[in-house]
């Protein structure tokens, strides 16, 4: 109802203000950033919900509601560059190698489907490229952008350490 909506904007705002004021990255601001991403998911403020999410993830990199928050909502904000900052941010502070590199691939499509930012895109697929060397699709991608971007020389130098690697 209503009501209950005003009430959960007025805690919201509260939060932030209380997040605000304080500093430090205990465990009562991570129950902060918590409880800031289940309020503004409540009242409908996803993209919100989804920064704090990718703030808590950076201070917990194994937090699972924050995990499965993102991966079903990064779509929706994908658009919001702000957002996209904060889950490159949680990215390059997650500890489990497969969640990385799932988080930095999705990053990676949005950067190029999304956002229209080929320097992104080209950057996280780089990223993943060390992550998982033996994956054949950062390279694929990567192959693919810099020809439709005409990047000839960072074509030139991914080809040579390709065939670097192949004769090792």
């Amino acid at each position: 109802d209503l009501a209950n909506l005003s009430d959960r904007q007025l805690l919201l705002d509260l939060l932030e203000g209380v997040l605000m004021a304080a500093s430090g990255s205990g465990s009562a601001h991570v129950e902060l950033l918590r409880e800031l991403a289940e309020v503004s998911d409540e009242v409908g403020n996803g993209a919100k919900a989804l920064s704090y999410y990718a703030q808590l993830l950076r201070r917990q990199p194994n937090d699972e509601t924050a995990l499965d928050y993102i991966r079903k909502h990064i779509k929706e904000h994908s658009a919001q560059r702000s957002v996209i900052a904060e889950l490159t941010r949680a990215a390059e502070a997650i500890d489990d190698p497969s969640i990385k590199r799932e988080l930095t691939r999705q990053l990676a499509t949005i950067a190029e489907q999304e956002l229209a930012d080929l320097d992104f895109a080209i950057s996280n697929w780089r990223q993943l490229m060390l992550l998982s060397p033996d994956d054949p699709e950062p390279r694929q991608e990567l192959n693919r952008l810099l020809r439709s971007s005409e990047r000839w020389h960072d074509l030139e130098a991914l080809l040579l350490s390709e065939i670097s690697r192949c004769t090792e």
